[in-house]
């Protein structure tokens, strides 16, 4: 390693340890809820998007970015193949329980199912290739109140299908719903 490499590197260590010592400013964090927080609730939109840039240090604040922006009217480019995969899971559930109703806008919604597309890989099915992401439910703030994610999908990088199947039993289970 030559001499500018090493001191180069030193002083990245150097500002990643200040870095990770600098606490957070208020209201910079994602507030928590559960499932439970959105049982009785029935109006859902869905966003599914494939960003160019990701947050590492908190996916979730992405997730409520996306929601915030699509009630200010600001929507991302929807990811369409995505779209239509977990609109697919999701309409099945709603005609099988009618405990959901699809609303065109976030801003009508009572909580927002956004799917962030964090890689696609093709499929000998044209139309239908492998999405990997990461799944939300982010809860329609009270009036005075923030954005609350109420679930997301366990790992970083899940394939679509086994992250909605995952908030749909889930979902399932706290409503009571067999």
């Amino acid at each position: 390693m030559t001499h500018a490499r090493l001191w180069t590197f030193a002083a990245a260590a150097v500002l990643a340890a200040a870095a990770g010592g600098v606490a957070a400013p208020e209201g910079a964090g994602v507030v928590r809820g559960s499932l439970a927080d959105i049982r009785g609730l029935r109006r859902v939109a869905l966003l599914v998007t494939r960003t160019q840039t990701v947050d590492a240090r908190d996916p979730a604040l992405a997730a409520v970015k996306h929601y915030e922006r699509a009630v200010a009217g600001a929507a991302a480019r929807p990811h369409a193949s995505g779209h239509r995969a977990v609109a697919r899971q999701l309409n099945k559930y709603i005609r099988k329980y009618r405990s959901m109703t699809a609303v065109p806008s976030a801003a009508e919604a009572d909580f927002v199912i956004v799917f962030n597309v964090l890689r696609v890989r093709g499929s000998f099915i044209p139309d239908e290739p492998y999405i990997f992401g990461k799944l939300f439910v982010v809860r329609a703030p009270a009036p005075g109140q923030r954005p609350r994610v109420v679930w997301e999908s366990k790992g970083h990088d899940a394939r679509l299908d086994d992250a909605v199947s995952s908030f749909i039993k889930e979902l399932k289970a706290t409503r009571g719903e067999r």
